[in-house]
């Protein structure tokens, strides 16, 4: 048993004693008056089911699961039962104004004395005081109609307080167990709140992990001896796996651009794959094909996503290779590669084709390297899908055809203004960053040009 039904059993047994006591009293007295002429019969049976009732309260009480419930039940019913019993033509309780001005003061400082002091003194003298009553009631009742009245009411009162007397206690026991409750209620919900706060910092961090591997691996140096290179990457509020890298060689460069399926940390961490494979290849064999790099990788990480991760991500990937002389070489599946042609004042489109990497076992077979030559002047433009598949205000995408013409109208800028230049049309068609957004432009020149 809870405390809370243990008080209510201590409750209960009072009401039901003090109700009882009283309303057999007032039955024995009402029958008296009834068969004397003095009462109507209706208020005998207004009391037989006031009795009923609050009998009927107090053994539901007992078994239900909140007996506040129930009390409230019992005090609204009481209350609203009131002024009908006393409506009643005759009944015991039609004339009692005189007595109820009196107990109305006398009644409320003996309840508190009794229920702050828990004194059961205060308790004897209402016992012993509502029992007067009755025994002074029955001896005047026939005498002096409108005297028991007065002291069939003076009993209900008394007979109210003697059940507070005992229930103050009890329900001030409760009160304060709510109001405990209620205290260690808030000051779970004030840890959960701190928590949740240090949860929120923690996810912060590991949201930032991503980050800081996509950017610490990115190229300090973008300095090339035949390209005017500028290049960009613009992380989404979740980070992506885009990658790129500018490796410079002894007779030109190679730059690589991927995007990996995918966001968050295993993103990061698979980029962070491509990134050294592609360095390690490049930098030990600066003659390499390019197919031959595109393989290497893809065997790299089909053994770490698929084996070693238990993983399911691919990464879209493409490697170039420049030279001083204007070769172009490239091999691995992208997005199609852009070069504007100074001379004729047109962006053309360089399809890479070949299967995605960490999807199957070998690629070889698949992976072809395609070739073209640049002219003094032109410009080799690459970039992620998160700027071609930007979203407009009404979901159109920002495209190929828009970034060719962003090209085209910016292409006499030098790189860095060329570069802000496209980034600026991207933003200001969409206002959405859902993908990361990575751009590089490098403006071939048979001269050495150095940095941008």
């Amino acid at each position: 048993m809870t405390p809370t039904q243990r008080d209510h059993e201590i409750f209960t047994k009072a009401a039901d004693r003090y109700f009882g006591g009283y309303a057999a009293l007032t039955l024995v007295v009402g029958f008296g008056l009834v068969f004397a002429g003095r009462m109507r019969p209706l208020g005998v049976c207004a009391i037989a089911a006031w009795l009923a009732f609050n009998l009927a309260m107090s053994a539901l009480g007992r078994k239900h699961r909140n007996p506040v419930v129930v009390e409230a039940v019992r005090f609204t019913a009481n209350l609203a039962a009131a002024p009908f019993l006393y409506l009643i033509p005759d009944g015991p309780y039609t004339h009692w104004w005189p007595g109820f001005l009196i107990i109305a003061v006398a009644v409320p400082l003996m309840v508190g004395r009794a229920g702050m002091t828990e004194s059961p003194f205060w308790s004897r003298v209402l016992i012993a005081a509502h029992f007067g009553v009755f025994t002074l009631s029955t001896a005047l009742g026939v005498a002096h109609p409108d005297w028991i009245q007065f002291f069939i009411h003076a009993g209900a009162v008394l007979m109210v307080s003697l059940m507070l007397a005992e229930a103050v206690p009890v329900l001030g026991r409760m009160i304060e167990r709510e109001r405990l409750n209620s205290q260690r209620l808030e000051e779970v919900l004030s840890k959960l709140t701190a928590a949740n706060a240090a949860l929120d910092d923690a996810n912060a961090t590991l949201r930032e992990i991503p980050r800081r591997i996509q950017s610490s691996i990115l190229p300090r140096e973008l300095s090339l001896s035949h390209m005017s290179v500028s290049a960009r990457m613009i992380p989404a509020e979740e980070v992506g796996g885009d990658y790129y890298d500018i490796i410079p060689a002894t007779d030109g460069a190679w730059i690589g651009i991927g995007d990996v399926a995918g966001h968050g940390l295993e993103a990061g961490v698979i980029m962070l794959m491509v990134q050294s494979a592609v360095a390690s290849l490049a930098k030990c064999d600066g003659d390499a094909d390019p197919r031959e790099v595109v393989s290497v990788v893809n065997d790299v990480l089909y053994e770490n996503i698929r084996r070693r991760l238990a993983g399911d991500q691919h990464v879209t990937f493409c490697i170039t290779r420049e030279y001083d002389d204007g070769r172009f070489m490239f091999a691995g599946a992208h997005e199609d590669i852009l070069v504007y042609r100074s001379r004729a004042g047109r962006c053309d489109r360089l399809e890479t084709r070949g299967p995605w990497l960490g999807a199957m076992r070998s690629v070889r077979e698949h992976t072809t390297v395609s070739s073209t030559r640049l002219d003094d002047g032109d410009i080799v433009v690459l970039y992620t899908d998160g700027i071609t598949e930007a979203r407009g205000a009404n979901g159109e995408q920002f495209g190929l055809d828009r970034l060719c013409a962003a090209v085209e109208r910016a292409a006499a800028q030098p790189m860095n203004a060329l570069r802000d230049s496209i980034y600026d049309e991207v933003r200001r068609f969409t206002s959405r960053l859902d993908d990361d957004q990575t751009l590089i432009v490098a403006r071939y020149s048979q001269a050495a040009l150095g940095r941008p």
